[in-house]
């Protein structure tokens, strides 16, 4: 019971009120200062060959642009 009451306290700021506006002021700053990257492909698959003696498989190349 000790440790509750000492969580609820408001200088310990661990009360489910306090953690939702501080998660709510966290995201909107982050998206003040957000910068959307330019989109790229990194990985393109190729299509399933299959070989009798290996089995199959799906090689992914790597492209970077």
């Amino acid at each position: 019971m000790e440790a509750r009451e000492w969580m609820q306290k408001e200088e310990v700021k661990m009360t489910s009120e306090w953690m939702a506006q501080s998660m709510v002021e966290n995201i909107d700053e982050m998206f003040k200062h957000w910068k959307p990257k330019k989109e790229y492909k990194m990985f393109i698959g190729s299509p399933i060959i299959k070989n009798t003696n290996a089995g199959s498989y799906n090689p992914i190349k790597k492209i970077w642009e």
